[in-house]
């Protein structure tokens, strides 16, 4: 990179036009090494009937034959109820629908939480890495 032409900006702010800038450099990219794109948005929400406001659920993304986690979240009186189990199993059906062969997610583990002792994430990585700090473990699903 020529420092002379160009800069950096770090910034807290969403930012559209470099997101659009980055994500069409990386599908034309994608394009020209593994000859298609097919990056799409996952996503499942929970919806309170009574107010038909979304509540939580899961964002992710899949792409070139992964499934991204990038956020999950249940209030506290949704969670323990298999709520986030379905979630989870609803977006990975929909994942492995669309040809997805594997899925991760980096979770960090805040003290008191039950969501790594359940069965949908107590998968060891099949590349042998090990996580460790609060953002241990790393989610590795084969699906």
């Amino acid at each position: 990179m020529n420092e002379q032409n160009h800069r950096l900006m770090l910034t807290d702010q969403d930012v559209p036009d470099g997101r659009l800038a980055i994500e069409a450099g990386l599908s034309e990219y994608n394009q020209e090494k593994a000859g298609y794109v097919n990056a799409r948005e996952l996503s499942v929400f929970v919806i309170d009937t009574n107010t038909d406001q979304i509540v939580g659920g899961l964002v992710g993304r899949t792409s070139l034959g992964l499934f991204f986690v990038d956020l999950i979240f249940l209030p506290e009186m949704l969670r323990r109820s298999g709520l986030g189990s379905e979630i989870m199993e609803r977006a990975e059906a929909e994942a492995s629908r669309r040809g997805m062969l594997d899925c991760g997610a980096l979770h960090n583990h805040l003290p008191g939480t039950g969501f790594l002792r359940t069965p949908w994430l107590s998968s060891p990585r099949a590349d042998g890495v090990q996580a460790t700090g609060p953002y241990a473990p790393v989610y590795d699903e084969t699906l």
